[in-house]
């Protein structure tokens, strides 16, 4: 090992095989140097294959991530409408009997038409509610507002003081649980733009390293350097994309439960983690440039 390759792996001449023949099938065999020539072409294939999919995963999280913000954003503002809304229907109480509060059935009575109509003609009318929800009104009702308001509104006789109370309430804790969303969607966006201009700057250090046997030593030393100071650079970007994770406490409802925001807005994706799993690539790259560039080292 020369002095001025610390840290690099020491391979011996024999395992690399730098002298002889290889016989790649029954009668066809060609010398060591053009193998390992023909070798190091195909991983630089494969490794310009790496980095583009890798890139490609990473835009598929950011158009996934600005869908659901604007999905969302959609949300907020309709439930928005929604409480403006009910805010302009009247409101009517029960005449009183001596039996006690009697409802007043006539032309309007029913499932309080004008409330729902409003729902219909504002939660229910994004551009995205049959691709997202694709739920009848007193299904995506009892989600969002309980079942109780639920089974008022769809069975009730009239809008009273209390129920109107009520829905104004359930439509601006709507809005605000998006309004929540839409900050913690904000924080994930910076968070992968920082990542992936970092991620792009690791792929352009390797994609910019030649581990050719027939290079100067001295460069494929300076270049075994590079790639490990990447390295550092991946591992520690993955390291504080674990944190944000592990930081990360805002929770989307699902009809099967809670679920991780990350889960929430990647799931369609290869991976849930897409920086995790794009930064562990980067990290397996390097280690196998770090390899390739020590053979080449030990070849000079």
């Amino acid at each position: 090992m020369s002095p001025s390759s610390p840290g690099l792996t020491q391979v011996s001449q024999q395992q690399i095989g730098v002298t002889g023949e290889r016989c790649v099938t029954d009668g066809v065999c060609v010398s060591a140097d053009v193998l390992t020539h023909a070798l190091a072409a195909l991983g630089t294939v494969f490794f310009a294959l790496a980095v583009l999919l890798a890139i490609s995963r990473l835009h598929d999280a950011v158009d996934a991530l600005d869908a659901e913000r604007d999905r969302t954003d959609r949300e907020r503002d309709a439930f928005a409408a929604f409480v403006d809304r009910v805010a302009e229907i009247d409101a009517e109480n029960p005449r009183l009997t001596d039996g006690g509060p009697m409802a007043v059935r006539g032309a309007g009575a029913g499932r309080l038409p004008a409330v729902v109509d409003a729902y219909r003609e504002t939660v229910m009318a994004v551009e995205h509610y049959d691709d997202e929800y694709d739920d009848t009104l007193p299904e995506h009702m009892a989600a969002e507002f309980g079942d109780d308001v639920a089974l008022a509104v769809q069975n009730g006789v009239i809008l009273s003081p209390q129920l109107k109370r009520t829905l104004r309430a359930s439509g601006l804790q709507a809005k605000q649980r998006r309004e929540r969303l839409l900050a913690a969607l904000d924080a994930e966006s910076e968070s992968l733009t920082a990542s992936t201009r970092a991620l792009s700057a690791i792929d352009d250090t390797l994609a910019s390293v030649d581990p050719d046997p027939d290079r100067s030593r001295d460069d494929l030393v300076a270049d075994w350097h590079a790639v490990q100071a990447t390295d550092e650079d991946a591992r520690s970007l993955l390291a504080d994309r674990q944190s944000d994770i592990h930081e990360q406490r805002h929770v989307v409802g699902q009809a099967g439960g809670p679920t991780t925001l990350y889960e929430y807005v990647y799931g369609s994706l290869p991976s849930s983690y897409p920086v995790l799993s794009v930064g562990t690539n980067a990290v397996e790259r390097t280690r196998d440039l770090r390899q390739r560039l020590s053979r080449s080292i030990v070849r000079n």
